[in-house]
């Protein structure tokens, strides 16, 4: 049953911050994959990454990203330039 809300539903100070460290993340990971630098990228990920390229196997830690990340910027010339329409977090 929808229930009726007379005052703004506000975000709690830390979702805020949580939201705006997430955002914050992902500008920094955009600026990372545009740097078109291996290390740069790298520098981005954890040990235990897990990156997922689309049509092709997880690669699990950095050891593993590295020669896909090194094969793709030798090939291609990347500038991502993607506006948030929707950011959406799980916690």
């Amino acid at each position: 049953m929808p229930v009726a809300v007379s005052q703004p539903i506000t975000t709690p100070a830390s979702d805020a911050a949580s939201d705006a460290a997430a955002h914050q993340a992902h500008e920094a990971y955009v600026t990372a994959i545009n740097s078109n630098d291996v290390e740069t990228v790298l520098g981005m990920l954890t040990e235990d990454v897990v990156y997922m390229a689309a049509h092709d196997k997880p690669f699990v830690g950095k050891a593993a990203v590295r020669p896909w990340v090194d094969g793709y910027f030798k090939a291609y010339k990347t500038l991502w330039d993607k506006p948030v329409q929707e950011f959406v977090g799980q916690r």
